[in-house]
C-alpha cells in the first residue's frame, strides 16, 4: 500500500513548475529557481562537492562521457555483448541509484576491481533483480564504479532531495491507471525529478572523478554513464552546458514510460507534456484534447 504524499513532497512538488497558458516551465523544488539545460540548479552549486564538481568537468575538455541506455525494469536482462563494447571504450563507471548505502557501493567496486564481493541476500533485495544483473555483468570489468546520486547516509540535503523524488511512487501508478487528475501531475514530478537528478549526477560524477585521481594519480577521461535510456536525451544538452562532450548509445531493446502512456494511451483531459523535453529543457508546451 502507497503511503500518503508528505507535506514537504506537496510543497516542493508545487514549487517545481509554473504553467502559463500552455507552457511548463519547471523550477527547482527547494528554490523556485528556473530549471534549464544551460547551467546547473543553484541549490546543488551551494553544496561544496557538487560546486567543486562542476567546476572540474568545466576545466577538462580532454572528458568524453559515454552515456549508455538501457530498460532499468526487473524484467529486463543486461544485453552482454553490448555492454562489453561500451566498457572497452570506456575507463570508469557510473551507475544510478537513488538511495544507495555503502555496502551497494562496496559490492559493485569489489565485484569490478577484483571479480568477487560480499553478497548478502539483504544486499539482493535491497538493490533488487536488474541491479543484481548489472553486479554479475559487472564481475572482473576492472573499472572503477561509482554511484554519482543522493546516498542513504548523505546530507540533510540529500535525504529530502529523496523523499521529494519519491513523490513520483504515489503518483505516477494512479496516472498510469488513468486518474486523469494525477496524470499531469506525475508527469512534472518525473520532468522535475530528472532534471534534478541528472544535475545531481553529473556534479556528483565531478567529484568523484576528480577525487579518484588525486587518490591513484589515474587520469579518467572516457567515464561511462550506464542508466535508463530516456537520460541518453537528457542528459547531453547540460553536459554541453558545462562544455563536456558526450556521445551517446541506447542498447537494443530499451524502453521508458512515455507521455502517450499515461492516461490509458490517450491525452487527459487536464493536458499532457513531453517528459523528455521538459528534462531536458525546463520547459514543454502543453497538449490537450
Amino acid at each position: 500500500m502507497l503511503s500518503e504524499i508528505t507535506e514537504s513532497q506537496a510543497k516542493k512538488h508545487n514549487n517545481s513548475f509554473e504553467i502559463n497558458g500552455d507552457v511548463v516551465q519547471l523550477r527547482d523544488p527547494f528554490n523556485g529557481e528556473k530549471l534549464s539545460s544551460e547551467r546547473p540548479p543553484q541549490s546543488l552549486e551551494h553544496m561544496a562537492e557538487l560546486a567543486s564538481g562542476f567546476d572540474y568537468l568545466k576545466s577538462r575538455k580532454d572528458i568524453t562521457v559515454h552515456i549508455y541506455g538501457e530498460s532499468h525494469n526487473d524484467e529486463h536482462t543486461v544485453n552482454q555483448d553490448e555492454l562489453q563494447a561500451q566498457l572497452a571504450s570506456s575507463d570508469a563507471v557510473f551507475l544510478e541509484l537513488l538511495d544507495h548505502t555503502p555496502a551497494t557501493e562496496k559490492a559493485f567496486w569489489d565485484v569490478s576491481m577484483t571479480g568477487g564481493a560480499d553478497v548478502t541476500a539483504g544486499l539482493i533485495h535491497e538493490i533488487g533483480t536488474h541491479k543484481f544483473d548489472q553486479l554479475n555483468a559487472l564481475v572482473g570489468a576492472g573499472k572503477p564504479v561509482f554511484f554519482p546520486e543522493p546516498s542513504r547516509e548523505g546530507s540533510q540535503y540529500e535525504k529530502e532531495f529523496i523523499e521529494y523524488v519519491r513523490i513520483i511512487d504515489n503518483l505516477l501508478p494512479s496516472a498510469l491507471n488513468g486518474d486523469e487528475g494525477a496524470a499531469l501531475a506525475a508527469e512534472i514530478a518525473v520532468s522535475a525529478s530528472v532534471m534534478m537528478r541528472d544535475w545531481y549526477l553529473i556534479g556528483k560524477m565531478g567529484q568523484q572523478i576528480e577525487a579518484f585521481e588525486n587518490e591513484t594519480g589515474v587520469k579518467i577521461t572516457n567515464p561511462m554513464i550506464w542508466i535508463g535510456s530516456a537520460h541518453t536525451e537528457t542528459l547531453p544538452a547540460k553536459l554541453k552546458g558545462l562544455g563536456i562532450s558526450s556521445v551517446t548509445n541506447v542498447e537494443s531493446t530499451h524502453g521508458y514510460i512515455s507521455t502517450q502512456e499515461m492516461g490509458e494511451h490517450s491525452i487527459p483531459k487536464n493536458g499532457s507534456i513531453s517528459m523528455v523535453n521538459a528534462a531536458r529543457d525546463g520547459l514543454a508546451r502543453i497538449s490537450r484534447q
